[in-house]
């Protein structure tokens, strides 16, 4: 990362301590700051956006960053910055396009891998036979795919298949391994338990789609124990076909 970038985000960082103190309070203030730091880079449709979003209660975006502050765990809150500012470059996407490095045969913002492969295959809609790594891997082949890729600057890996968390051991493995990457990994909701939990509070690194449409009662009870460890997620669902 640049100097500049790596001082604007140092910038971005303390920005998200402050917040961290009060959300009800410093989201409105935090938007002078957003004001200073854009310019007029920032259109005007976009800017009038975030300050809906920074001080309006009611607008939904502002209830989403509140809860982010208020429901999620800070010590994984910030572990994720720090590996898509700082470790992935974020802040330097806009020089790297504007020259044109970013495509061209660099490495993707985002690679789905698909450890578990093969798989039964049988899910509609999903893309596993499409995209992604499609051997079946080891933790070694799994640890050399994301060595590449991390070479090339992606820091953003998604587990799908079948069933990625059947193999917890080697998945949360990896996640020590790669400590500067983020993991997101699709799974049916039976396999959120509280050992899971508290590996993916360890982590810090790692978190969960929930395949709600498999068993929707599942779900709710998975939901709720990832919010009982203060744990992000993600709802997954298959589309009709």
């Amino acid at each position: 990362m640049s100097l500049p970038a790596r001082l604007r985000a140092f910038g971005i960082s303390k920005a998200l301590d402050y917040l961290e103190r009060d959300p009800d309070a410093n989201l409105p203030k935090l938007m002078d700051w957003l004001d200073k730091y854009t310019g007029e880079r920032l259109a005007s449709p976009y800017r009038e956006l975030f300050h809906r979003a920074m001080s309006d209660p009611g607008n939904n975006w502002h209830r989403l960053i509140k809860s982010m502050y208020t429901d999620i765990d800070s010590r994984v809150l910030k572990k994720i910055f720090e590996n898509f500012v700082i470790h992935a470059g974020l802040m330097d996407w806009p020089s790297r396009n504007a020259a044109g490095e970013l495509g061209n045969g660099r490495a993707p913002w985002a690679v789905i891998i698909d450890p578990s492969f093969p798989c039964e295959m049988g899910c509609r809609g999903c893309g596993a036979s499409i995209y992604g790594v499609r051997p079946y891997m080891e933790f070694d082949s799994l640890d050399e795919e994301i060595e590449a890729r991390k070479g090339r600057g992606c820091h953003l890996f998604i587990f799908s298949g079948g069933n990625p968390l059947a193999r917890e051991q080697e998945t949360i493995a990896l996640c020590n391994k790669h400590t500067d990457c983020v993991f997101a990994a699709f799974t049916p909701p039976r396999f959120i338990t509280g050992e899971l939990c508290a590996d993916l509070l360890r982590v810090r690194n790692l978190f969960p789609a929930i395949q709600v449409d498999e068993d929707g009662a599942d779900a709710t009870r998975a939901t709720a124990l990832l919010r009982r460890y203060q744990l992000p997620f993600a709802a997954a669902l298959t589309p009709p076909m």
